[in-house]
C-alpha cells in the first residue's frame, strides 16, 4: 500500500534546484529551459502477510501523513506524470505492531 503526499519540496528548494538547473545549462553552453518542478513524498505501507490493515489502521496513517489542512494533496496515487526513471527516489518506511 502507498500513499503520497505533495509538495515532496519546500518552495526554498525548489527555487535552489531551479537555479542551479539555471547554472548548469549557463556554464555548459545548452539551450535548456526547467518548465515544470513537481516534487512528492512516497509512503509505502507494509504489514505482515496474515494481518491486513483494518479500516481503522488506514484512517489512522491517513491522519498521520496527511496535512491536516491540505487534505487535497494527500491520495493513495501518484500526483506526478512520470516520463521514464526518476533520478532520486526515498520512501519513508513505517511498520504497525499490534
Amino acid at each position: 500500500m502507498r500513499f503520497y503526499r505533495t509538495p515532496g519540496l519546500h518552495p526554498a528548494q525548489h527555487l535552489y534546484i531551479r537555479q542551479k538547473f539555471a547554472e548548469y545549462v549557463q556554464s555548459e553552453g545548452l539551450n535548456a529551459t526547467l518548465i515544470n518542478l513537481q516534487t512528492e513524498y512516497c509512503f509505502h505501507i507494509d504489514s505482515e502477510k496474515d494481518v491486513p490493515l483494518s479500516e481503522r489502521d488506514i484512517q489512522i496513517l491517513r491522519w498521520l501523513l496527511s496535512e491536516t489542512f491540505e487534505q487535497q494533496h494527500f491520495a493513495p496515487t501518484s500526483f506526478l506524470q512520470v516520463r521514464g526513471y526518476p533520478y532520486n527516489f526515498s520512501a519513508t518506511h513505517f511498520q504497525i505492531l499490534g
